[in-house]
């Protein structure tokens, strides 16, 4: 904990980091391209990509609906996604080989194999995945508030990893079943077991959220360790019971594909992943709940920027939404934009002043913030705009 208000530093690491990151993605989605075009047809490459991304903008709002206070940025967003589906999944891949060739040569081909999903692929594939929150959390750090953010940023990783593995699972599944092999697939895969991934790397997200808030050394370096842990458990539980544990589901069921389907599978995922999401579920409610708290506290002394009836609209989506149309029903698009820019102002400027307390931003940004609502202010009591 910072001893008291400290100069932010030179933004040329994020700049540079920006850099890399943007490059690394754009080389992993050739190389992942180029790979995927090389053993199948182009037509049935757009068919199982459409397949595999159809799921991703009901997913990406569930995700993005957690965040109910604070909108994180888009740009930020689209990059946590993206390094799951380019740079995370090229990793993967080729950690995966050569590991799984390891075990191939340890165990033989055949034990080999089956022991590669659920022994191997969590720890390259979640260390993959959670490293776009790591690089999150260290390069855009007023981006990252705390568990809640940890899970959105993870959870977005992992649905880009989830649906360009899907790709290659659905290209497989069309070209042995067909348009049904494909249906199949796409029920097992995007709809039972479509936020599998992003449950994972949520779970290191919220470990790295805590991090972000603790005071100790231990919550600050446990907490990821713990959270990576808990990702990598969940997926190994997954995948082990796929590879050894459903051939005895599936003897149970007596064989009958709609049973395990319909049966046997949901409650699997039930079994397997339920848990996390409920305490993912009582993380986020608790976050709202601390965040509320810390919205309250820190703009109920800044009466000139943030009058005390307007309190109750920060902290409710809802009412948030109604503003949001009714400004833009009767001042236009200018309307909207600046009443939405004035929220989103001021749940941030409560942040940074909760950071401020711990050290971790300076006086003079603060002095910006309020410059800027104030600005926001007077743009919108020029159109006579409702701050509801």
């Amino acid at each position: 904990m910072g001893t008291g208000f400290e100069p932010q530093p030179f933004p040329i690491a994020r700049w540079a980091g920006g850099f890399a990151v943007a490059s690394l993605i754009l080389i992993a989605g050739v190389l992942n391209l180029g790979l995927t075009l090389m053993g199948a047809s182009f037509a049935s490459f757009l068919l199982t990509t459409a397949a595999a991304f159809s799921v991703v903008p009901l997913y990406t709002f569930l995700i993005l609906w957690v965040d109910r206070h604070e909108r994180e940025p888009g740009w930020l967003l689209l990059a946590a996604f993206l390094w799951g589906a380019a740079v995370a999944t090229l990793f993967a891949a080729l950690a995966n080989g050569l590991l799984g060739l390891v075990l191939k040569l340890v165990f033989g081909r055949e034990l080999g194999g089956k022991l590669m999903a659920p022994f191997v692929a969590p720890l390259t594939e979640e260390t993959a995945k959670g490293a776009a929150v790591l690089l999150i959390a260290l390069l855009w750090r007023d981006e990252f508030n705390g568990m809640l953010d940890g899970i959105v940023y993870g959870a977005l990783a992992g649905l880009g990893f989830a649906v360009v593995e899907n790709v290659d699972y659905f290209l497989a599944a069309f070209e042995r079943g067909g348009l049904q092999g494909l249906a199949v697939a796409f029920y097992s895969r995007a709809l039972v077991g479509g936020l599998g991934h992003s449950a994972y790397t949520a779970c290191t997200g919220a470990g790295l959220g805590y991090a972000r808030e603790s005071r100790t050394l231990a919550g600050r370096v446990g907490a990821p360790l713990l959270g990576l842990a808990s990702a990598m458990f969940l997926h190994f539980a997954w995948n082990f019971t796929a590879t050894f544990l459903d051939p005895w589901l599936s003897r149970l069921s007596g064989g009958n594909v709609w049973v395990d389907l319909l049966v046997v599978l949901p409650l699997t995922w039930g079994v397997l992943e339920g848990p996390a999401w409920v305490t993912l579920g009582a993380i986020a409610y608790l976050s709202w709940k601390r965040e509320a708290r810390l919205v309250r506290t820190e703009l109920v002394g800044e009466a000139d920027l943030v009058a005390a009836e307007e309190l109750p609209v920060l902290l409710s989506p809802r009412r948030r939404f109604r503003c949001l149309w009714r400004a833009l029903v009767r001042g236009g698009v200018g309307a909207w934009r600046d009443l939405r820019a004035y929220y989103d102002l001021a749940i941030d400027f409560a942040f940074a002043k909760g950071d401020a307390r711990r050290g971790e931003r300076s006086l003079q940004e603060l002095e910006r913030y309020r410059a800027r609502l104030r600005e926001v202010r007077a743009r919108l009591a020029g159109r006579a705009v409702e701050l509801c």
